[in-house]
């Protein structure tokens, strides 16, 4: 993980096209403390590891909520 810190921040939109969500979500998540971000002033910096990792978490079941959980026909 040091070595994201290395790499480049990414800001909010940066992280929105990541994960695939709005802008507007990205901030709230921020906001909210759910997505590790960073403020230097004003604006919402983010470490790519960490947006990968929040996504895996945040994201872990999209397909399975779309086609319904487990497709048992009895």
């Amino acid at each position: 993980m040091v070595e994201a810190y290395k790499s480049g921040l990414l800001d909010v939109y940066e992280a929105a096209r990541l994960c695939s969500v709005t802008p507007s979500y990205i901030k709230s998540a921020a906001r909210s403390g759910d997505l590790p971000s960073r403020r230097p002033g004003r604006a919402y910096l983010f470490v790519p590891a960490e947006v990968d990792a929040w996504r895996a978490r945040r994201f872990v079941n999209r397909k399975t909520m779309k086609t319904g959980g487990n497709s048992s026909d009895e």
